[in-house]
């Protein structure tokens, strides 16, 4: 068998395990007892009743575990904040996040990195050069919307050629606003605190805001090119809109 055969049957056998570890875990997630566990709130509240340091960590492996596993990020930071309370549940559900994250970019930096590099149609290379090129900025402009893909966008950025610190920086800062909302308001509803809540909806809107402002001062052509004509904030934009 030549070598590029090989090369082929190996990088197609990679990305079927890939693909086959997240449908599985999807099938895991949506049966009964799992969803019982992992999304009944009552039931996690009761695992982590004590709030101690112990019940902190166990909650920090088990929410990057399941995020990893594609679990949304702000609903792990909305249950850390009704677990442990806005400040605390903060800090705990971005370092779910990010451990989750970091999980996901170094399966798409070991698994996916050569066959995509070497199979990847033309119509999306357009973003693999985004991130060799630009790879922190258009990271943390993808980062700062909320309910882009995140466990994609991991991946994606593992497969590039984006250092791990970098990758790092730009997903902890682009998740902070948001974390610290939804932890908030994860909070105001374990406390039923009001105030809390106008907080953490003002906190939600306020980024929402800048966001809509940010992405109307750089118009494309206003911003680093990417290649030719390309602005990486409108490459990075077209990237969100993709794996949405």
């Amino acid at each position: 068998m030549t070598q590029p055969r090989r090369r082929l049957k190996r990088d197609l056998a990679r990305l079927a395990g890939v693909a086959a570890f997240f449908v599985a875990a999807a099938w895991l997630l949506k049966q009964d007892y799992v969803r019982g566990q992992v999304f009944n709130i009552a039931h996690i509240r009761a695992q982590f009743k004590d709030g101690d340091l112990v019940d902190e960590l166990c909650f920090v492996a088990a929410a990057a575990l399941v995020n990893a596993l594609g679990v949304p990020r702000l609903w792990i930071c909305a249950v850390s904040g009704t677990l442990f309370g806005a400040a605390k549940g903060s800090v705990v559900g971005l370092s779910a996040s990010l451990m989750g994250a970091t999980a996901n970019f170094y399966m798409g930096r070991y698994l996916l990195r050569g066959p995509i590099k070497r199979h990847l149609p033309d119509r999306l290379r357009k973003w693999y050069k985004l991130f060799n090129k630009n790879g922190f900025r258009a990271l943390l402009y993808i980062r700062l919307f909320p309910f882009t893909n995140a466990t994609l966008t991991n991946l994606i950025s593992g497969a590039s050629k984006i250092a791990y610190w970098d990758f790092l920086a730009a997903t902890l800062i682009g998740f902070l606003p948001f974390t610290i909302a939804f932890a908030t308001l994860g909070s105001s509803a374990g406390k039923q605190n009001t105030l809390q809540f106008i907080c953490g909806t003002g906190l939600f809107a306020l980024v929402i805001g800048a966001q809509w402002i940010y992405t109307r001062v750089t118009k494309p052509g206003e911003s680093e090119a990417v290649e030719g004509s390309d602005s990486a904030t409108e490459s990075a934009t077209e990237i969100r809109e993709a794996i949405k």
